[in-house]
């Protein structure tokens, strides 16, 4: 199915520079394929999900979504009107052009290479698995280049080109004289591709690092043009105009080799939302990457720039100061963020296995490691919990007194007390999404937050189960669950068109209301709407304007805009 963009486009004019905002995203995983279309005027992409997206080049619009049930690491246009995709054996073609709508690409002849004269005393070449041969006249010139990549010659035949792993290498030969022209030697780095141009006389390489090289054979002139400072997982040249480079972030780069500009760059979307907020009056939320953290802070109206991580991100959950959130990182660390006051503390030192998931409420901190392992920080030290029979958890959840704990995956439930005086509660439920600890009068209730947007609560005293309510929202994926002040849970979740929105639910009634919709727009832009009269948008977490009317303003000029269509 194909996911059409749902997007603004502001009114052109020659005083403004308009922005396009556009709900759908980028990728969030590491990319796995990208290629372009023969026309060029499009691109496909895949990362590890699964996820396929098709991109239109001038408008920076996707023209569609799809979800593999495999990861695509290769994806081939055959022709323009269909996309083969495939990996781990399997393989799906993508019907992209309409057949009312064709774009004709010009016919080339087929030609012959039997029929292809060559110059006269031009070299030839010849590759072997690890080596290749350059011919001139009746002398024989042998390379030989570990893991070699690529070989190929000049479409004039002054020169062969041929990368390693670790060695790019230029060579000619002229009057029975072998001629070096490049050797570049990779440092910790290794190279992937080149391209050389139609007339020989420059050519592009890219290594895994993110740098584009650019040479000049002919001059003997070899420079870094471009660097990305990113692990790249997937490129691809157009000719020797356009190279595109996906890396293991998600983010794809296209870049215009002669012009020397980057042309589009998509949103780097964060790994993971939290709701954390504790007061009904001050919603807002924390965004977690990889390596940074961003959130938005309801009662000023503010967008703080992001904080980074001390090291990379493992798991996370909603904290319970305001904008506080908790992250268990590579370096066996625990640390508490609280982005209002940008300071990072630290919670424990975890002596465990990589962290999975992560609950908190009050000073009690569930984990769970992967090795299954679940453990709990009552604020001083670390207690080893008996083995739970839920290897996999989904979410978890802990009781703000720490006298209770639970865990999820999609069709069972396990609910026990700590010191073992009840019987625990293991129950089997279908499509459970999360689950969270009641406060106050409702202490002892367990709330179920089932896949269609459905409230359960489960008695953790007599293990009775019953139905609460339903979230208003018709259609949704819930992302987390915090706790808010007095009887009630803050619930993130993310709507069908990809945006993303707050409820607040009553844990007596279970009735639910919006108060904070989030957007994710455009390169780099997102938006905090409170009320249907207020928007606040941030570009890369600099810039920052309280908008009235739902009026989206370009970066360049905040004056004008056209209306904010939610």
């Amino acid at each position: 199915m194909v996911d059409l963009p749902y997007r603004f486009v502001p009114t052109l004019n020659k005083l403004v520079n308009p922005v396009r905002i556009v709900a759908q995203g980028g990728h969030n995983d590491k990319i796995t394929a990208i290629a372009f279309s023969p026309c060029t005027r499009f691109f496909a992409s895949a990362d590890s999900s699964g996820c396929v997206k098709i991109w239109a080049i001038e408008t920076r619009d996707i023209l569609g979504s799809y979800l593999m049930d495999f990861t695509c690491t290769n994806i081939t246009w055959e022709n323009l009107d269909d996309i083969i995709c495939s990996g781990e054996g399997h393989q799906r073609k993508i019907m992209f052009m309409p057949d009312d709508d064709p774009i004709q690409l010009p016919q080339l002849p087929q030609i012959d290479p039997s029929r292809i004269i060559r110059l006269l005393g031009a070299p030839e070449y010849t590759r072997s698995k690890d080596s290749f041969t350059v011919t001139y006249n009746d002398h024989s010139y042998t390379y030989d280049m570990q893991d070699l990549i690529k070989v190929d010659m000049d479409p004039c035949e002054r020169y062969v080109v041929a990368v390693s792993q670790k060695t790019l290498l230029v060579v000619s030969a002229f009057e029975n004289e072998e001629i070096i022209r490049h050797e570049l030697k990779a440092e910790n780095t290794q190279w992937l591709d080149f391209s050389i141009s139609p007339k020989g006389d420059v050519f592009t390489a890219i290594s895994d690092d993110g740098t584009i090289w650019f040479g000049d054979p002919i001059r003997k002139s070899f420079s870094a043009i471009f660097s990305e400072m990113a692990k790249i997982t997937a490129h691809d040249f157009a000719g020797n105009t356009l190279a595109i480079m996906g890396n293991s972030l998600g983010i794809i780069t296209l870049y215009h080799i002669s012009e020397r500009r980057i042309i589009l760059r998509t949103p780097r979307l964060p790994k993971r939302f939290s709701a954390v907020y504790p007061s009904p009056q001050n919603i807002g939320f924390i965004a977690l990457r990889p390596e940074s953290a961003s959130a938005f802070l309801g009662y000023s109206k503010e967008i703080l720039s992001a904080a980074p991580l001390p090291a990379a991100y493992q798991a996370s959950c909603p904290g319970n100061g305001f904008a506080e959130v908790i992250v268990a990182c590579e370096d066996n660390i625990i640390y508490r963020l609280n982005l209002d006051s940008n300071e990072i503390s630290k919670i424990t030192k975890f002596p465990h296995n990589k962290i999975i998931d992560l609950a908190c409420a009050g000073q009690n901190l569930l984990i769970c490691s992967d090795n299954h392992q679940y453990d709990l920080h009552n604020g001083e030290k670390i207690i080893s919990l008996p083995e739970i029979p839920i290897e996999s958890p989904t979410t978890m959840a802990v009781s703000e007194n720490g006298k209770m704990i639970a865990v999820a995956n999609h069709s069972n439930l396990y609910c026990s007390h700590i010191s073992g005086k009840n019987e625990p509660h293991q129950v089997e439920m279908a499509d459970i999404e999360q689950i969270a600890f009641g406060k106050d009068k409702t202490a002892n209730i367990l709330f179920i937050f089932k896949s269609d947007l459905t409230i359960q609560t489960l008695n953790t005293k007599t293990g009775e189960i019953q139905d609460l309510n339903r979230l208003i929202i018709d259609f949704g994926h819930i992302i987390s669950v915090a706790p808010a002040a007095k009887n009630y849970l803050f619930v993130l979740l993310e709507t069908e068109h990809g945006q993303k929105a707050i409820l607040k639910v009553g844990l007596n009634s279970g009735k639910s209301e919006i108060v904070l919709r989030i957007f994710t727009l455009g390169t780099q832009i997102w938006a905090a709407a409170t009320d249907d009269q207020t928007i606040n948008i941030r570009h890369d977490a600099n810039c920052l304007r309280i908008i009235a009317g739902l009026k989206a303003y370009s970066i360049d000029d905040w004056s004008r805009s056209e209306p904010f269509l939610l």
